[in-house]
């Protein structure tokens, strides 16, 4: 009687987690670190440039909060919304646009001859700011599909953030001009956003339904009035303190009648 020979299973070939990670994806984290890094920098650039705005716009005092906070003003208001739209219509192409007007606003922030324009231009920075932030982390989800991968790409990711805002004031303080330090991120935002259309690949994780514009616009409003209220109150603040700190020392000065 013929004996059976026995075959051992051959183990099926085990997968590298890194097997995933292709050099588009490697451009994936690139640019959509690129294009955080480039927001936060004009986040944080009027730390250093407040001072030549102020005297190239002839900001006056009770104003000047509102250089520092538009950006913020905009961020706020649009974040969430921002990250449901890419979820709903495409994470690339919320990306492209938030970082195609993140690079217009901020060159139309340096040809500003006003403190409304240059304000007007700060909130839609922040507004392109919010776009471009909420479709990223959604990108190199996608881009990334194993745990040790997104562990990785999200700490790259994080790193430009804090880089961002610990570059912008430096950046911004080593150009000579505040509008040439706006232009340059401006330009350079341009540039990411024109090589992200050409490499990222589309991605979506629709909800179902139709977004609830009406919840989005009263959640928006009830931001912007929260951040206008504390800008408000500041500047109500500084106000005051200059009056009790320069009129009242003058007017005790004068002769009683």
């Amino acid at each position: 009687m013929p004996q059976l020979q026995r075959t051992e299973p051959t183990a099926a070939p085990r997968t590298s987690p890194a097997v995933h990670e292709t050099p588009r994806a490697t451009a994936t984290l690139a640019l959509t670190s690129a294009a955080t890094a480039v927001a936060l920098m004009t986040y944080t650039a009027p730390a250093v440039t407040l001072p030549a705005t102020v005297a190239a716009l002839h900001t006056p005092l009770s104003a000047q909060a509102w250089l520092l906070n538009g950006t913020p003003l905009g961020l706020a208001a649009l974040l969430l919304v921002a990250g449901s739209l890419a979820d709903d219509y495409g994470r690339r192409r919320i990306f492209v646009a938030g970082t195609v007007a993140l690079g217009i606003t901020t060159v139309l922030g340096a040809f500003a001859t006003s403190t409304w324009l240059f304000t007007l231009a700060r909130i839609a920075q922040g507004a392109a700011s919010a776009a471009l932030l909420a479709s990223s982390l959604g990108l190199i989800v996608q881009a990334f599909p194993t745990a040790r991968g997104r562990l990785h790409a999200t700490g790259v990711w994080g790193a430009f953030v804090s880089g961002g805002i610990a570059v912008g004031p430096l950046v911004a303080g080593a150009l000579p001009g505040w509008r040439l330090a706006y232009g340059v991120l401006g330009a350079a935002a341009l540039i990411v956003a024109a090589l992200s259309a050409r490499v990222l690949t589309e991605s979506r994780a629709p909800r179902g339904g139709r977004p609830d514009l009406a919840g989005a616009l009263v959640f928006s409003l009830a931001l912007v009035s929260l951040v206008a209220a504390l800008t408000l109150g500041r500047t109500a603040g500084c106000a005051h303190r200059w009056h009790c700190c320069w009129r009242r020392p003058w007017s005790s000065s004068r002769p009683s009648p």
